[in-house]
């Protein structure tokens, strides 16, 4: 007696085999794949950069430590907020470190140069260390460049848009000029006088005109 032959399972029709797949939703797999491949490698060369900076810069302190003591303890002391941005941060901006290092280390450097210019001695450098004002000047420094990275994008949009309204204003008056000169055969269709599109707003002029 033949056995009754086993049937296939009934097929998902919402689930499609990859050839059945249409152009267009392979072609966004592909692109979005290539996007993912992406994000990870500039992810990766990210990490391994700031491995390279930080490897560097653990060299750099360690040759400074060995080499010019008193240097060291007052760098080390001062540079905390350069070196807390950069551990709390998990993906650390580098422009955003060199700015608050730049400012941190304007306030170290004022005392190092008298540290520098009386004999470099590791009793100097305590001494300038033990100091409240020494440690202030140098945190104030660092706080300001964080001052100028939160105040410097509002400073800009600000200049911006005075430049923008500046440069409106000459457009409008030589347009001004140009009606005079010419008429209102210049104006488009829906405008009667040269006063309708000045001193609104563009989506205004816009809703005008159509």
């Amino acid at each position: 007696m033949a056995l009754p032959a086993k049937r296939k399972p009934p097929r998902d029709p919402l689930i499609l085999p990859n050839e059945a797949l249409p152009p267009v939703a392979s072609a966004a797999q592909g692109q979005s794949g290539q996007a993912g491949q992406l994000q990870t490698q500039s992810a990766g060369r990210s990490r391994k950069r700031w491995a390279g900076a930080t490897i560097k810069f653990l060299v750099l302190i360690v040759g400074l430590g060995v080499l010019a003591f008193p240097t060291f303890v007052v760098l080390i002391g001062g540079m905390v907020p350069t070196l807390v941005s950069i551990l709390v941060n998990e993906r650390p901006d580098r422009h955003r470190i060199q700015t608050i290092a730049a400012f941190n280390l304007s306030g170290v450097v004022v005392f190092l140069i008298p540290l520098w210019a009386s004999g470099h001695t590791v009793h100097h450098a305590v001494r300038l260390m033990s100091d409240v004002y020494t440690w202030a000047v140098m945190y104030t420094a660092a706080a300001l460049g964080v001052g100028a990275l939160w105040l410097g994008p509002q400073v800009a949009a600000i200049v911006s848009n005075i430049l923008a309204v500046r440069k409106r204003r000459k457009l409008e008056a030589v347009r001004a000029a140009l009606l005079d000169e010419w008429g209102t055969d210049l104006l488009p269709e829906g405008e009667t006088s040269p006063r309708d599109a000045i001193g609104k707003p563009d989506s205004e002029a816009t809703c005008d005109r159509a």
